[in-house]
């Protein structure tokens, strides 16, 4: 999905947004609450859903645009190795941010404060998705860790399953309801 989908999720999980008071306490239910898709739920589209939730699809797509204009004519890759490993970094550092300034969006385009205090975040999709953008740029051919001896192209897109899988199964672990972030923005 997105950082949008992110986004939709934590905001499901506030009070004051319908329906109120009532986390998505279910794999189904969070599913629903990550997506305004009306496809009928069924053990597809749960799976689907559940394993593409945490994927920053937007910081992916900038990322990989990125890596594609640097890439040099000679196919020497071994010479962009520096910029290659910045351009993840600020990327990763960019992932949560995403996430926040989306919600915050949201939050504000509903006429709700804005998230300032940290302890109003969504700390759980900042997370979840900074662990998403490490394990996609991961799996992305001519990844920045292929430098290394121990990287395996197979074992990388292997684990980019893993980790969407597993990030989808610890959402009800991870998420708890977020705090209102007060009254509404005075008209």
């Amino acid at each position: 999905m997105s950082i949008n989908a992110m986004a939709d999720a934590a905001i499901s999980r506030r009070p004051d947004y319908p329906p109120l008071n009532d986390l998505p306490r279910t794999i189904t239910e969070r599913a629903q609450a990550s997506s305004s898709d009306s496809t009928p739920a069924n053990s597809l589209t749960t799976a689907i859903k559940t394993l593409t939730t945490y994927i920053p699809t937007e910081t992916l797509i900038l990322y990989v645009a990125f890596i594609a204009v640097i890439q040099p004519a000679n196919g020497d890759l071994s010479s962009t190795l520096t910029i290659r490993w910045v351009a993840f970094l600020l990327f990763l550092l960019f992932t949560p941010f995403a996430v926040w300034i989306t919600y915050a969006t949201k939050m504000v385009s509903d006429k709700k404060l804005m998230p300032l205090n940290p302890s109003y975040w969504p700390w759980w999709e900042m997370s979840a998705g900074t662990i998403a953008y490490i394990s996609w740029a991961y799996g992305l051919p001519n990844s920045v860790f292929a430098q290394f001896s121990w990287y395996s192209a197979p074992l990388a897109g292997f684990f980019v399953l893993v980790t969407s899988t597993l990030l989808g199964m610890l959402a009800g672990l991870f998420q708890q309801p977020l705090k209102a972030t007060g009254n509404t923005v005075p008209q």
